[in-house]
């Protein structure tokens, strides 16, 4: 009935969605070790010069007294240490080490008796690439002692001693969680901080915690396998700490590229296995370097003929590494190796059969509706919204709408924020109480890095770096990709579509600081489910068309004073649904390409690659079927399997299909007004409920 229901939200309302899931750089939270060291191979070699419009002399001015989010903060009453600014050897390492330790003399009690959040800051400013590096070293040392130090106090001289969850679980998170925090950073400087010090130095550290880090002995993994099968036969047990150790069991299969099955395997079916994967690894690594060559970069760019071949091998070698783990197909392997939502072929392309039998490809396919959708583009491309988009207004009305429907305020810091660049800016979020006052208990803080520059990545992400965990809050990183003012007091102004993105990062970031799980390694937003993880994120998008919304973000034209019109405002509201309509034509066309090329697709048969290329484009994209010699569909999904994102291009549909969802709870049921007062709050409270504070602690499908 869910599905049903969004998926005919999704078709037949016209409401306020924004564009759907536009293929955008947009880099979302890091799964687990594993895909955030893929992701951080993929960025630490490929620089990108976006270059800043100030000279280098206004790099050395002052933060002006610009106007920001909030005013100047209050006294906080939290225990908050920032590390670096006395002059320390390594504060770095210092921090790190920081956030594992919990002396009671790091906490404050208020009057009332309750224990604040405790946080720990690091002074980016007096970052060195060399500190990297040493934390690194020192780090996996003390990992590696811990680690046989826990080992040995479960058993001596071969012996197993099973012990329980609180025993074993909080012990490794708080082991691993320095060198987790680490990881983080690495992946967020590898985006953020490309000068060439700091590539060779990121360069050094990625190999040092390449060692075991994560790779739990085989005592440990027996401990692991025996406290699972308690937690599922005892009563009463938190569905969270059950998928906790499910967590931890499925990354030591994803550590070895393995899946739940690898028990099953015999040792010479292990040998091959240990080969396939290499000549596969091998193989992605070719096909993914090859097809980023550019005529502009590169002298040459990779020609069909050059990446068709590649494709082939990876296509037969997945199948073989699939058959020796005893799965029928690639697919199956995929879904139990991402522990996906979806746990077959047939569910997935269930979901494609209804769109189909709704109509939606004759309905957005046909030629009278690209020649509407062409019309519109051309009359939106005529209208520029820079000038009544700023980046100030645009994070005001962002946090009004968070505090509004999750309860929660955010207040800039602008005595102590130390970012990583100068124009790096620190936030701290704050829960109301329950008449929606301000309440002094924070919950979270994050950065915002704006603005593009040398030596940083183009595009938007959102990147976690230190977890929810017993008294310490969660702290991420936003990263945009604005043009820098040229003064520090100018405007900063946004078209749509860059405001539009700002609300995206920003709720995979609510699903990552409101998360009220246990262990947040473990079980924070991090480790959804692929195909829920952009629920949130998408969710937010809607409410950008919302008026209440547009009237909060938008603004009077800086040069002539005149807000845009209401006819403007609807071209481009027409202009987003027109193009989610088409994007959702293109994202059933990917799914079906790969589906079929990951199950049934025989490497070895009459049929090419090219022609069940052609052949899934008729079936859902006919007024845009590629022209002959014309592999980009191929290339994308081949790009994607490289860096870890296997079976996985059917997610998006999944999470436009439960945003929609969720967006729709909030609207009466004539389907044209919103909810107000108490049943808006309703809604808000139960949206927070079960999709944000419990991270992935539950199963997203329940």
């Amino acid at each position: 009935m869910v599905l049903y229901c969004s998926i005919s939200y999704l078709i037949t309302k016209n409401k306020s969605l924004s564009a759907y899931a536009k293929k955008r750089p947009v880099v979302t939270c890091c799964n687990n070790a594993t895909s955030t060291t893929q992701y951080y191979n993929k960025n630490l070699h490929s620089c990108s010069h976006n270059f800043s419009f100030r000279n280098n002399e206004f790099h050395q001015m002052s933060k002006s007294s610009s106007s920001r989010a909030s005013k100047s903060l209050h006294r906080y009453q939290s225990a908050r240490h920032f590390f670096g600014l006395f002059g320390s050897t390594n504060q770095f390492l210092e921090a790190l080490l920081a956030t594992s330790s919990y002396e009671e003399e790091n906490t404050i009690t208020s009057n009332s008796g309750n224990v604040n959040k405790r946080s720990v800051y690091i002074n980016y400013t007096k970052l060195r690439s060399d500190d990297i590096v040493k934390a690194a070293n020192e780090l996996q040392a003390r990992y590696q002692k811990d680690m046989k130090r826990l080992e040995d106090s479960l058993g001596e001289d071969g012996s197993i001693v099973y012990c329980s969850y609180e025993d074993l679980v909080p012990k490794l998170e708080k082991i691993t969680r320095p060198l987790q925090i680490l990881k983080n950073h690495i992946a967020l400087f590898s985006m953020v901080r490309k000068e060439p010090e700091f590539v060779n130095a990121l360069h050094q550290a990625n190999d040092i915690l390449q060692n075991n880090f994560g790779t739990l002995s085989s005592h440990l993994g027996n401990s692991l396998v025996h406290i699972k099968h308690e937690l599922e036969t005892t009563p009463n047990v938190s569905e969270e700490r059950k998928r906790v150790v499910r967590y931890l069991l499925r990354q030591q299969r994803k550590i070895h590229g393995c899946s739940s099955r690898i028990d099953d395997v015999d040792p010479e079916s292990m040998k091959q296995l240990t080969l396939t994967k290499e000549r596969l690894g091998a193989a992605q690594t070719k096909v993914l370097s090859k097809s980023l060559w550019t005529i502009e970069e590169h002298g040459k760019a990779a020609t069909p003929q050059e990446l068709i071949p590649i494709m082939y091998e990876i296509s037969a070698l997945q199948q073989h590494q699939s058959r020796i783990l005893g799965y029928d197909t690639y697919l199956d392997y995929s879904l139990d190796y991402h522990d996906a939502m979806a746990k077959n072929l047939q569910q997935i392309e269930a979901v494609h059969e209804v769109f189909e039998k709704l109509g939606v490809v004759q309905k957005f396919g046909s030629d009278d509706y690209q020649s509407y959708y062409l019309d519109l583009s051309s009359s939106a491309s005529q209208i520029s919204t820079r000038g009544y988009f700023e980046l100030h207004r645009v994070l005001n009305g962002l946090f009004d709408l968070c505090r509004e429907m999750f309860g929660i305020y955010i207040r800039e810091e602008e005595t102590h924020v130390n970012g990583w660049h100068r124009d790096v800016r620190l936030f701290h979020v704050y829960s109301t109480d329950g008449a929606g006052n301000d309440d002094t208990s924070l919950i979270a803080s994050f950065y915002i890095d704006p603005y593009r520059r040398l030596h940083k990545d183009s595009g938007y992400f959102m990147m976690p770096l230190q977890y929810k965990n017993g008294d310490s809050i969660p702290i991420a990183a936003i990263s945009f990709d604005l043009k820098p003012p040229v003064w520090d007091d100018a405007p900063v102004q946004l078209e749509l579509q860059q405001a539009m993105n700002i609300f995206h990062e920003f709720g995979h970031l609510l699903q990552h600081i409101l998360a009220d799980v246990e262990l947040g390694a473990f079980s924070g937003a991090q480790n959804i489910e692929e195909d829920a993880s952009e629920t949130i994120s998408q969710f937010l998008e809607y409410w950008i068309f919302d008026s209440d919304v547009l009237s909060k973000i938008l603004q009077s034209n800086h040069h002539n004073g005149e807000g845009i019109s209401q006819d403007s405002l609807d071209i481009l509201f027409q202009h987003q649904k027109a193009t989610k309509s088409n994007q959702l034509l293109h994202r059933l066309f990917l799914g079906q390409l790969e589906l079929e090329l990951s199950s049934s697709f025989n490497p070895h048969g009459d049929e090419s690659m090219i022609s069940l290329q052609r052949k899934c484009a008729e079936r859902f994209i006919p007024c845009h079927v590629h022209p002959k010699g014309n592999i980009d569909p191929l290339v994308e999904i081949y790009q994607n399997n490289a860096h870890g994102k296997c079976s996985m291009q059917y997610r998006y549909i999944w999470s436009e299909i439960m945003s929609a969802d969720a967006f729709s709870a909030f609207l009466e049921q004539d389907g044209r007004k919103f909810k107000k007062g108490d049943e808006f709050h309703r809604v808000c409270n139960q949206l927070r409920k079960e999709w944000i504070t419990v991270g992935s602690s539950v199963n997203t499908s329940q």
